[in-house]
């Protein structure tokens, strides 16, 4: 200590002190649900009400205003829409790589695919949706000759002699019995006598899983219709 400080000490008799004294936070909250009388009961009431106002709320919430589906879903589309898809193939060896995987590199090279492509960029193509898909090299291959098959089927044909053509083409509409419809057209173009529709699948030899894709497509026919007021015609191409 400095020279010339001085220090002191302050002691205090515990026997004085109040120590049974509740800390007070300002917590208002606490003071107001420990009120009572008229004033009290009223707040009391109001609080429920708005408890009870707000569970109705979140109740209601969890209840969905209006049912949304894929044309994936299985359901069944209106009244002869399945009937009217028509299912055509592109030739292709037997021994070719299966599975999903294989179906969405298919898709996505038919996707990017220049219409008028050659073999060598078709395969360009396909190698770069491989590497992000981490495809074989199998599938690369087959993939490339199912899209160079594709593109010279007459569908693909009339697609690059269509009026319009639209790839990946979003559909988004209503339903009066099952709901509100989210789909993505494979390909949509327009010829003069309507619209043809077309939906690419590299598993289609599967029964029952033609019929599913067949309401598929009929979902896509229908929407079509009632979105353009033009007729349409839908087709499943089997890759």
């Amino acid at each position: 200590m400095p020279e010339g400080c001085a220090s002191s000490v302050v002691w205090w008799d515990p026997a004085t002190l109040n120590l049974n004294v509740e800390a007070n936070f300002g917590l208002r909250q606490k003071e107001i649900l420990a009120e009572t009388g008229e004033e009290a009961q009223r707040g009391r009431l109001q609080y429920e009400s708005w408890k009870s106002t707000r569970q109705r709320s979140v109740d209601r919430g969890h209840t969905p205003s209006l049912n949304v589906f894929v044309a994936t879903d299985g359901i069944e589309p209106p009244s002869g829409y399945s009937d009217r898809v028509q299912v055509q193939r592109v030739e292709h060896v037997e021994q070719r790589p299966r599975g999903p995987r294989f179906g969405t590199l298919v898709h996505l090279v038919m996707r990017d695919v220049e219409y008028s492509a050659k073999l060598e960029s078709i395969f360009t193509i396909a190698q770069t949706h491989a590497r992000l898909l981490g495809a074989t090299e199998e599938e690369t291959a087959a993939a490339a000759e199912s899209v160079a098959a594709a593109l010279r089927h007459p569908l693909l044909e009339r697609a690059r002699q269509a009026i319009r053509c639209h790839r990946e083409l979003p559909i988004l509409i209503k339903d009066d019995m099952a709901g509100l419809l989210e789909a993505i057209i494979d390909l949509a173009f327009v010829e003069d006598t309507g619209w043809c529709v077309v939906d690419f699948k590299t598993d289609a030899e599967n029964v029952r899983r033609l019929s599913k894709y067949r309401r598929q497509v009929g979902w896509y026919i229908h929407s079509i219709e009632k979105t353009t007021g033009r007729s349409a015609r839908g087709y499943l191409l089997h890759l």
